[in-house]
């Protein structure tokens, strides 16, 4: 990517060196729009792209490993590796999560309404009028550490849904709003080892965190539209932020350059910023982000979406930040 240095982080300990040539890629295999990206147990790295493979798979150190998931998305989201490494897809457009060994083979589906009813109209967030059942294109899925599964749901809805592992739907909660549980598109969610949820909104700029149960417990606004959260082994709390203008090309988001920009924040559990690394020049999209157990941090962007299917000259979905 043009202009990035070699490193973006300088605060602490959280300095990275880029790496945006990580992937080793086979003839004929080209990165696409990467919605989502996971780590595995043992730091394999699947990418969920919205390409013909939609599932790849590296190690580490970026060499190819195995692609898989033809023919199974309608519209390919968020990916999530559980505790067991097995590999949770969300497909949006397909109103389901999808859930899959390490290499590929189905084991789970649940399957929400196609969509259910919200008012929602594809792209305009402000049509969501009601809250609704699973699933009106669902983005991010997680598990607590009681096993259970929550899902933000999403893009046409307004609310997050708790399943029992087997599937079966346990509560909903959340209402079109910006008041404390009331959401504006819930596009990212988090359950750390503590129980504490935290949902991020793109549409309210704001990450919430709630108690399992479901109380709400604080909010934290200098989230400038957070689209994704992970968090390493030492608790801290990593944030794809969208920002509100895409850089170094013409998009719709916002014709005031001024607009707060794309970046990743790290985070301790109060909403504290440790570390932040984005410039003008850095990101275009970030969508989704995973963090291995070295501390490397991979950042997935959706260009090609964002601009209609004009992405970028040159632009690269996948970028590896290596941990110093």
């Amino acid at each position: 990517m043009v202009g990035r240095g070699e490193y973006v982080v300088g605060r602490g300990e959280y300095r990275y060196a880029v790496d945006p040539d990580w992937a080793q890629l086979p003839a004929g295999v080209v990165l696409d729009d990467i919605p989502g990206v996971a780590v595995d147990s043992a730091d394999r790295v699947f990418l969920f792209t919205r390409g013909p493979l939609p599932v790849l798979v590296f190690e580490r150190n970026g060499k190819y490993l195995d692609a898989w998931g033809s023919g199974e998305f309608v519209g390919t989201h968020g990916i999530y590796v559980a505790p067991d490494d097995t590999v949770y897809c969300v497909d949006h457009k397909g109103h389901r999560i999808k859930r899959f060994t390490g290499d590929g083979a189905l084991i789970q589906e649940i399957v929400g309404e196609t969509p259910s009813h919200t008012g929602y109209v594809w792209g305009k967030p402000e049509t969501v009028v009601s809250a609704a059942a699973p699933f009106c294109y669902p983005t991010n899925v997680c598990h607590s550490p009681d096993g259970d599964l929550y899902v933000a749901d999403g893009y046409g809805n307004a609310r997050v849904h708790r399943f029992s592992a087997s599937g079966n739907l346990i509560s909903s909660s959340g209402a079109p709003g910006s008041g404390p549980g009331e959401f504006r598109t819930p596009h990212g969610i988090l359950v750390d080892r503590h129980g504490t949820i935290y949902v991020g909104e793109t549409g309210n700029s704001r990450v919430q965190v709630f108690d399992l149960d479901g109380t709400w417990k604080a909010e934290w606004t200098d989230v400038q539209r957070g689209s994704h959260l992970c968090v390493d082994g030492a608790d801290s709390i990593y944030i794809a932020e969208a920002g509100h203008v895409w850089h170094g090309w013409p998009g719709p988001m916002s014709p005031d350059r001024s607009a707060p920009r794309a970046r990743i924040t790290v985070r301790d559990r109060t909403g504290v910023i440790l570390a932040e690394f984005g410039r003008d020049d850095v990101f275009f999209s970030p969508h989704g982000m995973a963090v291995d157990s070295q501390g490397d941090v991979y950042v997935a962007e959706v260009p090609k979406s964002a601009c209609g299917g004009a992405a970028p000259p040159d632009y690269v979905p996948l970028t590896k930040y290596v941990r110093r």
